[in-house]
């Protein structure tokens, strides 16, 4: 055990005066006026003496003027300009809004960026914020323009919290509408809905985010013509939830749409992503995640596809866990056109994957497979298996395989591999295995004489300011690991192969060089200013093997200073 390893001097390189400028960090923008919220009720009655929720929206709308206003009503409106583009709810004024109808869409005058905010008061677990209780109304919020940002609020019941439509998004983060830092649940049709229809840009950006209690977190619905949807949601929590993204796509036109998620987390719930194509639209889809951790009793991540679409799963940096015989990762049927890619991953349960002649991709690497029935029947592009581990797993190709497939330089330890058909035999090119067996339309080339790939991992993944995490090194003999530190990439390139980095190379710092298995130990400074940032610890193996890949990337692991 190596400890009191400081990254004060890696530090005081990266958190320089210059650089938020130079990676072009966001300001905040001014504000105009402000109006505050002092009503308990949504809607409330225009002219007494209190500012309801319904009325400052219609105020940011500009579909209520201030003249409409009591002077009562009207002192709650502060700050200089002639917009109202911030609503404010203290809980300390209004604890709870009980909700007497669906608020009205919030739209904006499009002067400008809207935002309804609720403060949080600090406390013991996820502090003090405003409640809104919905009842079994329609929905709470309706988001009809993407220059809208909503924060610091706690949504109860409703048929649907948020219920997103808006005609001009962008597949950018700033050409989205935001929810930020909210708690959703017990809503009875989904937490947030996004659809589009016709020509609709729907779009929006869920941060930091708590979904719980609830049948279904996030439902998105595509219908559009010549339109798209995209639902990004990042450092998100799932706790208790069935289902946390279902959806639906039936969109033509060509375009694409898109359903992301990015350092999110899922567990104590039955299924994590339920992807189904309806009809007949050719609408591009991509699921895409990247640095998830899901654990679910069921299927993981289950997508369905069609002949008349792509339709893209984009798998990097997570682990998916299913329940005892499910899915962690399911795609099919056997007739519809999929691009699939993964790396960095570790599955936990079974991996079924199938796709047509017009299969572009079937490509996975770097990962680790844990006691699954991995199957692969697919027409298309041949599957490209590198660098894997296999743990008590089995590989089948079944006999309705067409493709042939490769698996080079990967590790099969207690596992089977088994080719049924004539047409797709399957070659272990450059691997070591142990207590694994061969069968049917299977053959060996370059059989190596012992392990070649490394292993490690980065806990926590949040530390406290003055805090120690650990960095664990599992290396093969004749293997060296590096172990550099950058700033992570917020939206990492995952298309390059066989080296994927999540860590900025052009901010790496080389911390140390080690062989073998080992632990070691380092300290975040206490400094508040290393809360602004968010690491990757890259482990980089190089081999002095007669056997193997000279050089790999295990998979590391991100590092978020937290207070």
């Amino acid at each position: 055990m190596i400890s009191s390893l400081v990254l004060g001097a890696v530090g005081a390189t990266l958190l320089s005066p210059a650089f938020p400028a130079a990676v072009g960090l966001p300001f905040p923008a001014a504000l105009g006026l402000t109006a505050n919220v002092t009503d308990p009720l949504s809607h409330g009655v225009l002219g007494d003496a209190r500012l309801s929720l319904d009325e400052a929206i219609r105020l940011c709308n500009g579909t209520l003027a201030m003249w409409q206003l009591s002077p009562a009503e009207a002192a709650n409106v502060t700050g200089a300009g002639s917009v109202v583009d911030h609503v404010l709810i203290d809980p300390m004024v209004t604890l709870s809004i009980q909700l007497e109808g669906p608020l009205t869409p919030i739209t904006g005058q499009g002067l400008g960026p809207v935002h309804i905010e609720g403060i949080v008061i600090p406390a013991p677990g996820h502090g003090i914020t405003t409640i809104l209780l919905g009842g079994s109304h329609a929905h709470i919020f309706a988001l009809h323009t993407n220059a809208v940002t909503v924060s610091g609020l706690h949504l109860s019941g409703g048929q649907v919290g948020f219920d997103v439509r808006t005609s001009q998004g962008g597949y950018a983060e700033a050409l989205m509408g935001r929810i930020d830092e909210c708690d959703m649940h017990t809503q009875t049709v989904a937490s947030v809905r996004l659809t589009g229809i016709g020509l609709d840009h729907s779009t929006v950006m869920l941060h930091h985010c708590v979904f719980h209690n609830s049948a279904r977190a996030i439902l998105v619905q595509d219908q559009s013509s010549g339109g798209f949807v995209v639902m990004h949601a990042m450092h998100c929590h799932f706790d208790g939830v069935a289902l946390a993204c279902e959806t639906t796509e039936s969109g033509a036109g060509g375009a694409m749409s898109m359903v992301m998620f990015d350092r999110s987390e899922f567990d104590l719930g039955a299924n994590f992503v339920r992807v189904r194509r309806i009809g007949t639209g050719d609408q591009q889809l991509m699921l895409r995640l990247v640095h998830c951790d899901v654990t679910t009793t069921g299927d993981a991540v289950d997508v369905q596809g069609s002949a008349n679409g792509l339709t893209m799963i984009h798998h990097h940096h997570s682990s998916l866990a299913a329940g005892p015989g499910q899915m962690a990762l399911v795609v099919g049927p056997k007739t519809a056109e999929f691009d699939i890619h993964g790396s960095e991953m570790e599955f936990t349960g079974n991996v079924l994957l199938r796709g047509n002649l017009f299969t572009q991709r079937v490509w996975q690497q770097n990962s680790t497979y844990l006691g699954g029935l991995l199957t692969f029947d697919v027409d298309g592009s041949l599957p490209n298996l590198l660098w894997n581990r296999y743990q008590n797993c089995q590989i089948v190709v079944p006999s309705t395989g067409r493709t042939a497939v490769r698996v080079r330089s990967c590790e099969l330890v207690s596992s089977t591999v088994t080719g049924q058909s004539l047409l797709a035999p399957v070659t272990l090119e450059g691997c070591w295995r142990s207590a694994t067996t061969m069968a049917g339309q299977v053959t060996e080339t370059g059989a190596v004489a012992g392990r070649f790939l490394s292993a490690c991992s980065v806990t926590p993944a949040e530390v406290s300011l003055g805090a120690a995490f650990d960095l664990d090194t599992d290396a093969p003999a004749g293997v060296g690991v590096f172990w550099l530190l950058s700033l992570a990439i917020d939206q990492p390139n995952t298309t390059q192969e066989p080296f994927r980095f999540y860590g900025d190379p052009l901010t790496a710092q080389t911390l140390f060089l080690t062989f073998g298995q080992s632990t070691v130990s380092l300290t975040v400074p206490n400094d508040p200013a290393f809360l602004d940032y968010e690491f990757y610890l890259a482990p980089v193996a190089f081999s002095t093997l007669a056997y193997g890949p000279e050089l790999t990337l295990p998979r590391g692991g991100r590092m978020q200073p937290v207070e």
